[in-house]
């Protein structure tokens, strides 16, 4: 028996650039390689990347489109976007010497 589940944990757009009617040199997007910089914040409590569980996967892929004339939208670019924790600065860890300490079990010899 095998279960799946698919769970979206972000589902984000942004417009990176659109046209500005009152400017011409904005107006339209000319063939070519363009350079669009831009920065989104992703939530604190997203699960990290995971492939190589045979129980579960995450993954997260980053999609850019552009939407053209028409309602016509050209898919560009699909890239797969790895999440790794960090810890949170803010979450005070307990020291070494408060931590629990785990000693094997004592052996004792017994004479034959």
């Amino acid at each position: 028996m095998s279960y799946r589940e698919i769970e979206d944990y972000l589902d984000e757009e942004l417009t990176i650039w659109a046209p500005r009617p009152n400017h011409a040199d904005e107006m339209w997007m000319f063939p070519g390689t363009k350079t669009y910089p831009f920065t989104f914040e992703l939530p604190i409590d997203l699960p990290e990347s995971l492939e190589d569980s045979r129980y579960a996967k995450v993954t997260y892929e980053l999609k850019a489109s552009v939407h053209m004339t028409g309602q016509r939208v050209s898919h560009s670019l699909e890239e797969p976007l790895y999440i790794i924790s960090c810890p949170d600065p803010e979450k005070v860890l307990p020291s070494e010497d408060v931590m629990p300490k785990v000693h094997p079990p004592d052996r004792h010899l017994s004479p034959n």
